[in-house]
């Protein structure tokens, strides 16, 4: 009896490690759906009396990204903020109807994406000028909208969010 127990109990814990090098592999060798060769990134928190509003924020990440830009090499320099996860209710192009989605939300510079390396399928790029009002979303949420990939177009608001989409990148993983 004590020999059939410590042989069921190998045979678990040999199998859930099978099971965990087997995610390993996959989490390895599917697609990031960027390059991440030669990208920097490093965390920033802005905090203290200096930075209490959005002016000295924006100030501040406007001249960073700038500095970046100007060292020999660099591509592109952007900014992105953590993931925020909230409803996101998108308007229909020819109807009143409203798909609510539940969904992670990242605010992003101009040029993040550019410097990540993740390709436009459709549409374009936002311009500086049009940033709070032009979105770009992941094929997967596209997809999730819109069955016949009319996506582009459709009025989409959520959190700090509230805009057209303006571009469908590539799925890309975040970590």
């Amino acid at each position: 009896m004590l020999i059939s127990i410590e042989l069921s109990l190998a045979i678990l814990l040999l199998t859930g490690a099978g099971l965990m090098l087997k995610n390993f592999w996959n989490m390895n060798t599917n697609a990031r759906g960027f390059r991440p060769e030669s990208i920097l990134t490093m965390r920033v928190i802005l905090a203290g009396q200096g930075y209490s509003s959005w002016v000295s924020q924006d100030a501040y990440i406007q001249s960073a990204i700038a500095k970046l830009k100007a060292y020999p090499g660099v591509e592109d320099a952007g900014i992105d903020s953590t993931m925020l996860h909230t409803d996101v209710k998108t308007e229909g192009l020819s109807s009143s109807t409203r798909i609510v989605t539940p969904t992670f939300l990242r605010a992003i510079s101009i040029g993040y994406l550019h410097a990540m390396g993740v390709p436009l399928v459709t549409g374009h790029w936002p311009t500086q000028g049009l940033m709070l009002e032009s979105v770009l979303v992941i094929e997967s949420f596209a997809k999730s909208i819109s069955r016949n990939g009319d996506a582009l177009g459709r009025q989409v608001s959520g959190g700090f969010l509230s805009g057209r989409i303006a571009g469908v990148v590539s799925d890309f993983k975040y970590f």
